[in-house]
């Protein structure tokens, strides 16, 4: 039986998938009560959630124009350790002082992992 043109897969069909799965995983994020963020090594944000913007005073526009250290008080030390350990294991958690867009500083719960 020759295949009709609805036979076919549609070229699509995967870039469909992919489009499904991004609005799940940000559907996903977006709805988590901790703060999610996704940087670069260089502390560059690519991604945040909505929790991560009401903990820190930031809008998700601001956010990407930050670096680590403008958000995270790096003058402890404890920042230089973790992200050294997350170097060498790939993961790491700890507590540092998270800066709130209005300069109030508060302590953070994280874990981080190497991707």
């Amino acid at each position: 039986m020759p295949a009709r043109k609805s036979d076919k897969p549609s070229k699509k069909q995967p870039y469909k998938a992919v489009i499904d799965i991004g609005l799940k995983y940000r559907a996903v994020v977006d709805a988590a009560l901790d703060a999610i963020l996704l940087s670069k090594a260089d502390g560059t944000v690519l991604e945040v959630n909505r929790a991560a913007c009401e903990m820190f005073g930031y809008t998700e526009k601001e956010f990407k124009k930050l670096k680590r250290p403008d958000f995270i008080d790096a003058g402890d030390g404890a920042l230089r350790r973790i992200l050294k350990e997350r170097s060498e294991k790939g993961w790491s958690r700890g507590e540092l002082t998270g800066i709130r867009k209005n300069g109030e500083r508060f302590p953070v719960e994280f874990s981080t992992v190497q991707i």
